[in-house]
């Protein structure tokens, strides 16, 4: 029986604040180092008054015992899951312990974990934020009903910090993972192209549209996870404009990549500064993708929403806003031309444009623009 835990075993719980795989090779080791049958962690969450199971991380042995141990130990019946209002549960305990003065219950576990192979569990655990509870549960072998030894409890207690900090990482990445998925969502629906990358155009993130928009471009390819422009003109300013950044602190760049009629990529680069150094660009660059000859529509609803818009003249702005005439508008819609004409004066009341060509400058700088390159 090892004494006291290695690095190997501390900086293995650490590796499972990313990922839940890392928990076999720990608890392999834990169950090694104690001699013991079985080694699980769970997360628990309370349920009226019982603890429920929310995951749970097994080491290799139970994982090929896992149904055995299902029908038992781990669902509603185990009477560990028992919540005792005037009792708080101890960091680290035992079966002994937390059943002492009911031996009728004791009796029970013992002849239920008999059944399936286990001894007594020893336990150490804490709580976690929500009204849940952080457990290290390790099983003893078959007809070992000992209680806790003063090794065992110093093992354990030596674990305990590191499980805590470790815990409180991998919510801290649960959190910030789920940040910034809500984040890439709404990036996606105000339909915007996005993607991130290093200062060598190396790729890290990259939202649909924006993948849409290079995996059709003349001018932009994304090969072995990096940026490359197919025109060395295009590349070299591409590459000025990433430098310009980095080196000289200005807020943003803009680049376009192609010409006039042969389907132009805008890109503006824009720093992710680095929250230990707002000078520097160390988190990378966001860059913005923009077809020019696919701009995008007005949606008239929300034009209606912004300006107080009537559903028909929400509709004429849009069709101006997009280029068409009074007279093409009023022949598609199938109205008269002066109906068109009154209702374009209402438009420009409502928004406050004193001639056309200041309306739609005022539309297209609104929130009711939507990104569309479908075409």
């Amino acid at each position: 029986m090892q004494s006291q835990p290695d690095n190997e075993l501390i900086s293995g719980i650490y590796a499972t604040a990313g990922s839940q795989a890392a928990w076999l090779p720990v608890l392999d080791r834990i169950r090694a180092s104690l001699d013991v049958e079985s080694a699980v962690v769970q997360r628990l969450g309370q349920q009226g008054a019982r603890l429920k199971e929310l995951w749970t991380a097994r080491d290799a042995w139970s994982r090929h015992h896992a149904a055995a141990h299902d029908q038992w130990v781990n669902n509603a019946d185990n009477p560990r899951f028992r919540l005792r209002p005037a009792m708080e549960p101890a960091p680290i305990g035992s079966d002994q312990r937390f059943f002492a003065g009911e031996p009728r219950l004791l009796g029970q576990l013992n002849e239920g974990l008999s059944r399936i192979g286990l001894g007594h569990a020893i336990w150490a655990g804490f709580p976690l934020p929500d009204r849940q509870h952080f457990s290290l549960i390790i099983h003893r072998k078959a007809g070992d009903f000992r209680d806790l030894s003063a090794h065992e409890e110093a093992f354990l207690q030596t674990l305990l910090p590191h499980f805590k900090q470790a815990a409180s990482l991998a919510d801290r990445i649960d959190r910030t993972t789920a940040r910034t998925r809500q984040l890439q969502s709404a990036i996606d629906g105000v339909g915007a192209a996005v993607l991130v990358c290093d200062v060598d155009q190396q790729v890290e993130w990259a939202n649909p549209r924006a993948s849409e928009i290079v995996d059709r471009s003349p001018h932009l390819s994304l090969r072995d996870g990096q940026l490359r422009c197919r025109n060395a003109g295009d590349k070299s300013r591409l590459r000025a404009a990433f430098e310009a950044i980095a080196q000289s602190g200005q807020p943003s760049a803009v680049v376009a990549l192609g010409g006039v009629g042969d389907r132009p990529l805008h890109l503006r680069v824009t720093p992710i500064v680095s929250a230990n150094d707002p000078r520097s660009c160390a988190d990378g660059f966001a860059v913005s993708l923009t077809e020019p000859e696919q701009a995008g529509v007005l949606d008239a609803g929300e034009l209606a929403a912004l300006f107080g818009l009537t559903a028909a003249e929400s509709r004429l702005a849009a069709a101006i806003a997009a280029g068409l005439s009074l007279a093409e508008f009023a022949e598609g819609r199938g109205i008269a031309l002066g109906t068109a004409r009154f209702q374009l004066r209402q438009v420009l009341a409502k928004t406050g444009a004193r001639r056309q060509a200041e309306l739609v400058q005022q539309l297209w700088a609104s929130s009711a623009r939507i990104g569309r390159g479908d075409g």
